[in-house]
């Protein structure tokens, strides 16, 4: 009996260190951590919501109705008569007159063109959004259409759009979502080539004692001109891929990633530092930085028909930058001049 218990004692007391017994075995550590698909659906909660809200009260006559915008009666700050959502049918060609203050949503069933030095609580549009130079959006923003966001902007809480939408120089923002973010005002960027036609197998040794599919890298790893690695990485200090290098997988560094002129990584990018995107690269996965994000000019995250996320506590992003999907700043995201 005493040796049951004190077998059942000796179990009990090696429970916590279960799970290092088995790390310790499978060396799990060695796999890239999983991303999970839902950055859209946050997205969209807000104007979902809003929509919803404004389809139960269709047909009743109470105070949340959405009401006519009339530009000449704007309600104050603090009006407490300032309840219902602006309803905007027909804008005309032209934008709004400059430096108006609208304390409640904004529905704009038509496209939009909102003056310089706006503010606003929040804008869904049915069509095209075009948001003057130096608006203030406080809360969220979306359009079904395209959005373009004019220099100076701030943008607060979410901006997304269906189709494509342009962040000009200037602007800052917390999160934006579209099927083709462009910054800048730049032409239609070109496909850029991928380098090297040949490029030369780079061949690293295993350090981990796990399957060939995932690699562990107990050291600062450089990637030399046009190599290029097949694998997934996990690499214990930082990484850097000279011109036109590529890795095909996925990667996670415990310290800082960087990519020069045209590096690829075909994958998901993960860094408990900072990741710096240099011009004409391309990452085809996610990419998260614990700090700061760089992307610089002409590159791209993700791919037309596979929505993708960058990001990063804080994120500054050049002209010419193109994502397809979603750019998320902790706590301050920025385009660059």
């Amino acid at each position: 009996m005493l040796l049951v218990l004190l077998s059942i004692t000796a179990l009990w007391l090696l429970l916590p260190f279960f799970p290092a017994f088995i790390e310790l075995r499978s060396r799990r550590d060695a796999e890239p951590l999983p991303i999970a698909d839902r950055y859209e659906e946050e997205m969209q909660h807000a104007p979902a919501q809003f929509i919803a809200a404004l389809a139960m009260t269709a047909g009743q006559d109470n105070a949340t109705r959405p009401v006519p915008l009339d530009l000449a009666n704007l309600p104050r700050p603090g009006d407490p008569s300032a309840k219902a959502p602006y309803l905007l049918e027909e804008s005309g060609a032209e934008p709004l007159p400059a430096g108006l203050l609208f304390t409640k949503e904004v529905l704009a069933k038509t496209a939009l063109h909102t003056g310089p030095n706006s503010a606003f609580e929040a804008i869904y549009g049915e069509n095209d959004l075009h948001l003057g130079e130096g608006n203030t959006v406080a809360l969220w923003l979306h359009g079904e259409a395209n959005v373009w966001i004019s220099a100076g902007t701030h943008l607060h809480g979410s901006a997304s759009a269906l189709q494509e939408m342009v962040v000009e120089k200037g602007c800052t923002f917390e999160r934006l979502h579209a099927a083709n973010l462009l910054f800048g005002v730049e032409p239609a960027l070109k496909e850029r080539p991928l380098g090297p036609e040949t490029l030369i197998p780079l061949a690293l040794e295993n350090e981990a004692g796990v399957p060939d599919h995932r690699l562990l890298i107990c050291r600062d790893l450089t990637i030399p001109a046009g190599h290029v690695v097949e694998g997934n990485l996990v690499i214990t200090e930082s990484l850097h891929l000279e011109r036109d290098a590529r890795i095909i997988g996925d990667v996670k560094a415990h310290r800082s990633i960087v990519l020069e002129e045209g590096a690829r990584v075909e994958g998901h990018v993960f860094s408990e530092k900072d990741v710096r995107l240099g011009a004409e690269t391309q990452v085809t996965g996610v990419v998260v930085a614990e700090r700061r994000l760089t992307l610089s000019r002409g590159c791209r995250v993700g791919a037309l028909g596979r929505a993708s996320t960058a990001c990063g506590r804080y994120v500054d992003v050049a002209a010419g930058v193109q994502v397809h999907g979603t750019v998320w700043a902790l706590e301050r995201g920025r385009v660059t001049q």
